[in-house]
């Protein structure tokens, strides 16, 4: 819905029921200054810049992937987007997503996405999301974290 030029929230039966109160708290911000900016250094990369940017991103997915499955997780393969899925049921946890996801964040130091978030019900409970559009040595570093705390909690249980 367009008002007075700018975008605002729906209102009433056409807002969807899972909007949160939080959500609908009323934020401005003017940045065209920012978004002009972006265009212009988008428009002044040639067709190279695109073509070295997905190819980095795929390495980065697949180095990632690849990480994941040798800690033990599932891994739902993913293209067009920078992030991946893991699931955490081949290492025998059953955690739920949201809390899993606070715990090797606190514990690994790995911060991750619970998938049951963009569901309104019937959500799968074992899927988390990773981001893999960082520098190869954080990468690294987190795939090692995450390593060493499925190693601590399977000697704890």
């Amino acid at each position: 819905m367009i008002e007075d030029d700018r975008w605002t929230p729906a209102r009433g039966d056409a807002r969807p029921r899972h909007i949160r109160r939080h959500d609908l708290d009323a934020v401005e911000i003017e940045l065209p200054a920012f978004e002009d900016v972006a265009v212009a250094f988008g428009l002044r990369k040639d067709d190279g810049y695109y073509q070295s940017l997905s190819g980095d991103l795929e390495l980065k997915r697949d180095r990632f992937a690849a990480g994941l499955e040798r800690i033990g997780f599932g891994v739902a393969r993913c293209e067009g987007t920078y992030f991946i899925t893991g699931d955490v049921m081949p290492l025998g946890i059953n955690e739920p997503d949201g809390e899993l996801c606070q715990r090797i964040t606190r514990e690994a130091g790995v911060a991750s996405v619970p998938v049951s978030a963009f569901y309104q019900s019937a959500a799968p409970k074992s899927f988390l999301r990773f981001c893999f559009a960082k520098r190869d040595e954080v990468l690294d570093a987190a795939l090692d974290r995450l390593g060493e705390w499925t190693k601590s909690r399977r000697r704890a249980s």
